[in-house]
């Protein structure tokens, strides 16, 4: 592992050594946003080395990595303002400098690659052999990298790049030290196999070594002559490289969003167009309409159960409601007591209700009468209910196959509401010794 200190490393090759280390990024991002330059100068300082080392990788060529990393600051201090809180900065610069080079690639035709790359890198890798290694790495290594997720990204960049120690990495991403050692492994051996990819074929250890290895130092002066360019809107021309970075850092942003909202919209339209087909043919009869309420109300799906009952006043509206209310607070009673004491215990008990809970054997003797747009169910138990065509399906006709009035309906539910959810919450807590004893307690609060 190489010295934390990167001056160690390389010598006094500038005064990056003097920033004082308990100034966080955020901290100088928010000062530079409120008009302090100095802090856009300490935090150019602060990382200059993984920008300039990470565009030298791949444009291969020191005046043009040069003119990335200027780039690359300058779109940070454009910026400034719309990072979130929580983004690592270093790894958002990695990141940027990626786009930032592909720009700076395709602008200029590939250059011969530079005479003097492999002498300095040999002063910075150990052997012959993780030479011969970072040659075949060298070419992928940022693409790789690029293509990790976003948090496997961030500890590559924290823990080779910055050189941090897995418990400061963990006291960011607000984790494990062991988490994030397991993260880090996982990170590198996704990145090998990027590269197994590509062709290049390393170890574990071999490409530990040489991600320990990559930042050098910049060139002497390029982070005295990184200025900001001005944020208001004056005459100040924008090199094109910095427009192409922004615009495709931008694009990055929206085409995820675009991306998702179109495969939403299209998976949306397909089953749309696939739930009517199904319901149009699930609702052909009054009786399939009832299978298709005690299942939603079987599943707690309260939403897709008030869709069976009909309405005609703005009063039904509000009344449907509170019946769908009423519906998934009962599933969720049925849920605690069968989870708890069991579904035979629970079938014994007198909680099966009719609207969310009727069991198969019953629907399957259900006398089904059709009149026109009118129909009724008989049940064996004596209850008839009620059902109107419309729109070509059949709803439940609640509210004329009920003898209560509007008023006693909502009385009825909305005590009896707050009474299913309690009764759930004391089965959780142990206070009942079987469904019978639930069913008998709850109807004694009626």
């Amino acid at each position: 592992m190489m010295p934390t200190n990167t001056c160690e490393r390389f010598g006094p090759s500038s005064d990056k050594c003097d920033e004082p280390a308990e100034s966080d990024d955020h901290s100088l991002l928010a000062a530079y946003v409120n008009g302090s330059e100095p802090a856009f100068t300490a935090l150019v300082r602060r990382h200059i080395d993984l920008v300039y080392s990470a565009a030298l990788r791949q444009v291969r060529n020191p005046h043009t990595a040069a003119d990335v990393t200027s780039a690359v600051f300058l779109v940070l201090a454009r910026k400034a303002g719309e990072l979130a809180p929580g983004a690592i900065i270093a790894a958002w610069l990695h990141s940027t400098t990626r786009f930032a080079a592909l720009k700076a690639i395709r602008a200029r035709a590939r250059r011969e690659r530079y005479e003097q790359e492999a002498a300095r890198m040999q002063e910075i890798l150990r052997s012959e052999e993780s030479l011969a290694v970072w040659e075949e790495i060298v070419p992928w290594l940022d693409e790789s990298l690029c293509r990790l997720s976003r948090k496997d990204h961030e500890a590559i960049v924290l823990r080779f790049f910055q050189n941090k120690s897995f418990l400061e990495i963990a006291t960011v991403f607000g984790s494990t030290e062991e988490a994030v050692r397991k993260r880090v492994n996982r990170a590198v051996e996704k990145l090998r196999q990027f590269l197994k990819h590509r062709g290049v074929v390393v170890s574990p250890e071999a490409l530990a070594a040489v991600l320990e290895n990559t930042v050098r130092p910049c060139p002497p002066g390029l982070s005295e002559a990184i200025r900001p360019v001005a944020n208001s809107s004056g005459s100040t021309t924008v090199p094109p490289l910095i427009l192409e970075t922004l615009q495709t850092l931008r694009w990055r942003f929206w085409r995820p969003v675009v991306a998702t909202a179109i495969v939403v919209l299209l998976a949306s339209l397909v089953s749309a167009l696939l739930f009517r087909k199904h319901i149009s043919a699930s609702l052909a009869s009054p009786l399939s309409t009832f299978r298709l309420m005690t299942e939603a109300g079987n599943d707690g799906d309260g939403d897709r159960w008030s869709t069976f009952i009909h309405v005609t006043t703005p009063e039904e509206e509000q009344l449907r409601s509170l019946l769908t209310t009423n519906v998934v607070a009962q599933t969720e009673l049925r849920r605690a007591l069968v989870q708890r004491f069991g579904q035979a215990d629970y079938e014994r008990s007198a909680f099966p209700r009719l609207l969310d809970d009727t069991p198969e054997s019953q629907i399957a003797t259900v006398i089904q009468t059709v009149n026109g747009n009118e129909a009724t169910l008989r049940f064996q138990r004596g209850s008839n209910f009620k059902f109107i065509r419309v729109r070509g399906g059949w709803k439940f006709d609640f509210f004329r196959t009920t003898s209560a009035r509007p008023a006693q309906l909502r009385q009825s539910l909305e005590s009896s509401i707050p009474r299913l959810r309690q009764a759930a919450q004391r089965v959780r807590a142990g206070e009942f010794s079987n469904s019978a004893a639930v069913a008998t307690d709850f109807q004694s609060h009626r």
